[in-house]
């Protein structure tokens, strides 16, 4: 979904002011303010709204409440944030993972209607039947039981109708918002605001296309079946479209169930969990986001592993991959100067050195866990430590690495509850270590020397058109160089409104100098009724003038307090 700029329709003006009004509800009506939008709440709603809350609960659990009432779109932006520890307190993160959805299941009669236009034909062709009962109900779709007419078991997800124009007009506001916090909070720049709305756009655009759940599927079985014995759903493609997916249901009972009952599975299963997991962070490059219990299956009476929902899913480039190997590496072999390396290219730009603080508590870290024996080394706490690092220090992780270290989190806790006496690291070498051969290769060397030997003929070959294009414009006197300052455009509106005011103040006092001096010198007509009061020789004119002062001041007054800079 591409992030078009706000338009100023009614429909959105009166989304941002109910935006506005729960903020200011909660007690964030500083945070409106310094973004201009106090202007946008009658001021009898801000004194109410200010009322109705207790000062003394924390901001966290306040912003928990206010995106819950705000509706889906930011119960979902809080999900996403409650994964990015590096930019949020764990205070924060804690209560954003009690975000709660709130949404009444569709009807039956709706799922049928949203299934025959999105498979585009009858339901009796493909269907022998759909239960009317939903499994699960969300803000974005609706999961039924259904039977099809080869008798196979299956689960159809069906989009909510409406629930695309729903969030594409909520994700323009928080863009526009995002860019206000940027503009008139200087510490929130920190967060980049307007790169985390994109981020969260993206991901609610990837979730709202089934197609794209399908073909991370198909993607799984490419890699996974025949090495593993793993149970994954098989995609029903003439069922499926942008706003159905059906696909076989695993069926089995849920790791989580099976824990409750105090049944949880033998050594042996958990080493495949492990391996299945390793296989899609160091292999695949794509694994499953979340794999906590309820979305892996004991198929096969405990034999075999089933793995479902796969909504949200992460992807590792080749460059995140290498990188985070090579961590692995250095961690296992207590190598600091390794992985202080990695993360300089990480978590700056490349052109910067990390912060002398980052590189000392890196340090720090990795030689406590070097000595811990192999068995105590818990890899998920060590992600966990450097992206609390890299927060205390206003250093931004990619989102692949904040995702990658939630997911291993979730499974590595897993396993360790289960069988404390598995040794994680020791199961991880293998899998770092095939990533760091393919690195250092000849077969890959080589390649990397023929695509730099391309790049560079490619640079020798355009250097004398180049060459001859820039000295043509510089003889013909067409050259010009640009310089431009970044941020200069703010200073130099704040000076144009500044300078305005200053002109305004400057007519003011000239209409209140110019009535004084008419109304000493009683020049202009006068009105007999002040007379009887003993104001007989005050002048009309000179009273007008001193009125439209008085209100030339105020208007001046009521800008400059609605500005906020008072």
């Amino acid at each position: 979904m591409q992030i078009r700029k706000i338009s100023r329709t009614y429909k959105t003006v009166r989304r941002l002011s109910e935006i506005v009004g729960v903020l200011v509800k909660f007690g964030f009506t500083d945070i409106v303010d310094r973004i201009g939008l106090g202007g946008l709440l009658p001021a009898s709603k801000r004194l109410v709204g200010t009322t109705e809350l207790s000062s003394k609960e924390r901001a966290a659990l306040r912003m928990r409440r206010v995106l819950e009432e705000l509706g889906p779109t930011f119960v979902k932006l809080g999900q996403m944030l409650s994964t990015r520890p590096d930019i949020l307190p764990p205070e924060m993160i804690d209560e954003l993972r009690n975000l709660q959805e709130s949404v009444n299941p569709l009807t039956y009669e709706t799922v049928r209607k949203e299934l025959v236009e999105g498979i585009g034909g009858k339901l009796e062709d493909i269907f022998e039947s759909v239960d009317s009962e939903p499994m699960a109900s969300g803000s974005l779709a609706q999961v039924h039981r259904a039977r099809l007419k080869d008798g196979r078991k299956v689960v159809v997800k069906v989009r909510r109708p409406g629930c695309m124009e729903f969030f594409e007009g909520d994700i323009e506001v928080l863009s526009f918002v995002a860019k206000l916090l940027e503009d008139h909070i200087e510490e929130a720049k920190l967060y980049r605001p307007s790169g985390l709305v994109e981020e969260f756009a993206a991901a609610v655009t990837r979730e709202m296309d089934f197609l794209h759940e399908a073909t991370v599927i198909e993607n799984f079985h490419k890699h996974l079946d025949g090495n593993y014995d793993v149970v994954l759903p098989e995609v029903v493609w003439e069922a499926t479209s942008s706003s159905v997916i059906t696909m076989s249901e695993v069926e089995g009972e849920s790791l989580g169930r099976a824990l409750k009952s105090n049944r949880p599975p033998d050594r042996r299963l958990m080493r495949l969990i492990i391996r299945v997991f390793l296989t899609q962070y160091f292999e695949m490059g794509l694994f499953h986001a979340d794999p906590h219990p309820g979305n892996l299956r004991l198929c096969a009476d405990g034999r075999k592993l089933g793995l479902i929902d796969f909504g949200a899913v992460g992807m590792l480039s080749g460059r995140a991959l290498t990188d985070i190997a090579l961590l692995y590496v250095a961690v296992s072999d207590n190598e600091p100067e390794l992985a202080v390396a990695v993360l300089e290219e990480v978590l700056t730009d490349s052109l910067q050195p990390l912060p002398e603080g980052v590189e000392r508590e890196l340090r720090w870290l990795l030689g406590y866990y070097s000595g811990l024996p192999a068995r105590e080394v818990e890899v998920e706490k060590i992600f966990a430590e450097i992206v609390d690092i890299a927060r205390k220090y206003h250093l931004t992780l990619p989102s692949e690495w904040v995702l990658l270290a939630r997911s291993m989190s979730i499974l590595f806790s897993l396993v360790r509850e289960i069988d404390p006496d598995i040794n994680v690291l020791e199961e991880v070498k293998p899998y770092t270590g095939k990533v760091v051969g393919r690195i250092l290769s000849p077969k890959k060397a080589g390649k990397a020397m023929e695509v730099s030997a391309y790049r560079t003929m490619r640079l020798l070959g355009d250097l004398p058109r180049v060459g001859r294009f820039a000295l043509r414009r510089v003889l013909g006197g067409k050259f010009s160089l640009d310089l431009r300052h970044e941020g200069i455009q703010g200073l130099v509106s704040e000076l144009e409104s500044a300078s305005n005011r200053l002109s305004f103040s400057i007519v003011i006092a000239a209409v209140i100098m110019g009535s004084a001096t008419i109304m000493s010198s009683g020049v202009g007509p006068k009105w007999e009724f002040l007379g009887q009061i003993g104001l007989e020789n005050v002048s009309l004119l000179g009273m007008g003038g001193f009125l439209v002062a008085g209100l030339m001041g105020m208007a001046l007054a009521l800008a400059i307090y609605r500005s906020g800079k008072l």
